[in-house]
């Protein structure tokens, strides 16, 4: 791709063929065995040194959690870390993990790497309309980040701490990514459409560009001297030195557990996985099982209606408690094993929306402590997500389940 006034043109490596067997591929790359057994540290390096030696910047567009994947892109990969957050603690604190992970690691590596270093930016700030609610969660953040600050931000020795955090603060707001409404319609280019604006996208990714393209080197002067800065960085030799830019895509992008309820990726994990598992699921029991009377199934929909997951739950734990008909305590057993039985069988619900958020990287993996206490928290931490999660599927589940259910005993396909 051509670049705009230069002569250097922008490349594009995707991170696969994006066909129905792709999310599975994810799920399956065992990378511990990669790196342990197939010699992947390696070869990571040595694409590392020849994407360096052939392009002037490379861009790793990756997951941000704390996962194997996402270590490769945030650990072994980058001279820095960009990271990206908007106003939420979830948000902020998982830029914080993966920045102290990723130091954490590099301290005993024996690769010989200059120490890794990352630049905060704060994402779809609205500081026209709500400014003091932004000022508020800017001045926040600046304060809880001396740890990333205090690789690169140069400070005197005799700065007090009121300084320390304004400093902070300001180098905040200049990389700061406000919210425009103009560009969050369509794909539209700032950087190509935007004038001159302290307050626009453009700004504010030129201010980035700067910081990158100078390898964070006398950043303060970002703050005092912006336009030498920026000028600085157009004038460096790597500028025109190998004639492109790389931008690699990693597997999978990531969310927030909240924002990937509301995407369009969970829309299509309903439309499709869930579908499909709910199907399947109504064959099994049809297969080894009798018809139950219509009343069973309908009794599900007003249960999930009322109190969701946990509803459903109550009403799958009374039915199958009771003295009923065999078929149907066959049936409430057969749910209790798909939906609420850990880790129940192959057409577990709760497993199924697991490895989805896994694929998604929402997960925190437990390998990332040490720690009894730690990984214990962790485990909790991961089953509010995928309650949530199931707690938002669970109705379109049953959707499926009992219109499949209808249809195929309608037809008479009951063996």
């Amino acid at each position: 791709m051509s670049l705009p006034n230069t002569s250097n043109k922008l490349y594009l490596l995707t991170a696969g063929e994006r066909d129905e067997n792709y999310f599975k591929k994810v799920r399956n790359l065992d990378i511990q065995s990669f790196y342990e057994q197939s010699n992947g540290g390696e070869l990571i390096e040595y694409l590392r040194n020849e994407f360096k030696r052939k392009f002037d910047f490379i861009f790793i567009d990756s997951r941000t959690g704390i996962t194997d994947i996402g270590g490769v892109c945030t650990i072994q990969l980058p001279d820095i870390l960009v990271l990206f957050f908007i106003a939420s603690d979830q948000s902020f604190n998982g830029i914080i993990k993966v920045a102290k992970k990723a130091y954490d690691v590099q301290k005993n590596w024996t690769i010989d790497r200059q120490g890794l270093a990352s630049i905060p930016v704060a994402s779809r700030f609205d500081f026209n309309s709500e400014y003091e609610t932004a000022k508020y969660w800017i001045n926040r953040f600046a304060s809880q980040l001396n740890d990333i600050y205090g690789r690169w931000l140069p400070v005197q020795s005799n700065t007090s701490l009121e300084d320390l955090v304004q400093k902070q603060i300001d180098m905040l707001m200049n990389t700061k990514l406000p919210y425009i409404p103009y560009f969050s319609f369509d794909e539209k280019m700032p950087v190509f459409e935007e004038k001159h604006n302290p307050g626009g996208l453009k700004y504010a990714y030129e201010n980035i560009a700067a910081l990158i393209a100078n390898n964070l080197e006398d950043a303060d002067q970002l703050i005092n001297d912006r336009d030498t800065y920026i000028r600085k960085a157009a004038e460096r030799p790597q500028a025109t030195s190998k004639g492109g830019d790389l931008i690699m895509d990693n597997p999978s992008p990531s969310m927030p557990a909240d924002e990937y309820i509301e995407s369009e990726g969970f829309r299509l994990f309903l439309d499709e996985t869930i579908r499909q598992n709910a199907c399947n699921a109504v064959e099994l029991f049809l297969k080894d099982n009798k018809p139950i009377k219509n009343a069973q199934l309908n009794a599900i929909p007003p249960a999930i209606q009322a109190r969701g997951f946990s509803g459903l739950k109550d009403l799958i734990e009374n039915q199958k408690g009771k003295d009923t008909k065999p078929e149907n305590k066959a049936f409430w057993e057969f749910l209790n094993n798909i939906i609420l039985a850990q880790p129940g069988s192959e057409f577990s619900l709760r497993q199924i929306i697991q490895n989805e958020l896994k694929a998604h990287n929402l997960l925190t993996e437990e390998t990332m402590s040490h720690d009894k206490i730690e990984q214990k928290k962790i485990r909790k931490a991961n089953k509010a997500i995928v309650d949530e999660v199931l707690n938002h599927s669970i109705a379109i589940y049953f959707e499926h389940f009992n219109s499949h259910y209808f249809y195929i005993t309608k037809q008479g396909a009951v063996s």
